[in-house]
């Protein structure tokens, strides 16, 4: 089995070239791959296409228009609109078909060291970085996961993504706390960059906050960061809210062993059980 989620086929400054391996497969159907795998392979390929050490992306937005196959796929990026302190950037995902997969948008913004950062009670100004919330307990807190939400006879993102909950759990529906790390590095031929990281990670928002017994896929996912994670590890603290007229809310903090850098959404499309 591959060492990767993609192997390099080809590549240039305009399209990217790769084969998905088995570790991309979801749990829903084993002819497609989780979301996770594919929203990071357009989030590498940007910062790959479009590359600066001045800026981060803050926001980055995944339409899945189709079920992402498990076969080989062309990313297509580009700048739709040009700045130097705030830019946009767009990506496509294609098959040999021309089929439109996943779209997505970024926007990033120029980063720099800031004097003073005004204090919110208004008693005067403090220096450093200000993060909001709680850290959460590490992954060493808690021990590996060997469970699922539910049966899957086929291997794949899974098994490819270690998970450690520290509240909650697959079989305890409801807001959970879970951390997760890459068993396998996103391409064969590359480093896996923090933000495909984060965007690996929190496409399981609806899966750590299972609170449905049928199906919830996400034709969607937003996350936005103040900062990019350090390390392997990033947690999850999700929630899925719920109606009764078949649509749903996966809502995630993200964090990594630092503390809180980012949050995460998914809306839910809910529906009776999916068949293998």
């Amino acid at each position: 089995m591959s060492e990767s989620f993609f192997v390099l086929e080809d590549h240039d400054d305009a399209q990217r070239t790769v084969t998905a391996t088995d570790h991309t497969r979801g749990p829903w159907d084993p002819r497609a791959q989780h979301g996770g795998p594919p929203a990071a392979l357009i989030g590498q390929t940007v910062l790959a296409h479009h590359a600066r050490d001045d800026a981060q992306v803050v926001r980055l937005t995944v339409e899945i228009r189709r079920p992402v196959p498990i076969t080989r796929l062309h990313v297509t990026t580009g700048v739709a609109r040009p700045g130097h302190k705030v830019e946009l950037l767009e990506a496509e995902l294609h098959d040999d078909q021309g089929g439109h997969l996943l779209s997505a948008r970024a926007w990033r913004i120029r980063t720099g060291e800031l004097p003073v950062i005004p204090a919110d009670d208004g008693s005067g100004v403090i220096h450093g970085p200000v993060v909001e919330g709680d850290p959460i307990p590490g992954p060493d807190a808690a021990e590996e996961s060997t469970s699922f939400f539910r049966e899957v006879r086929h291997t794949g993102y899974i098994q490819a993504i270690e998970t450690r909950f520290v509240r909650g759990g697959w079989s305890a529906p409801g807001p959970s706390i879970a951390w997760l790390r890459m068993r396998y590095p996103l391409l064969d031929s590359e480093p896996t960059t923090p933000l495909a990281r984060v965007l690996t990670a929190a496409d399981s928002g609806n899966g750590i906050s299972a609170r449905f017994q049928g199906l919830f896929i996400n034709p969607d996912l937003t996350v936005y960061l103040t900062r990019l994670p350090a390390g392997e590890w990033i947690g999850l603290d999700a929630r899925t809210t719920l109606t009764n007229h078949g649509v749903g809310l996966a809502t995630s903090v993200i964090h990594d062993v630092q503390g809180p850098l980012g949050r995460g959404s998914q809306s839910l499309l809910l529906d009776t059980a999916a068949e293998d």
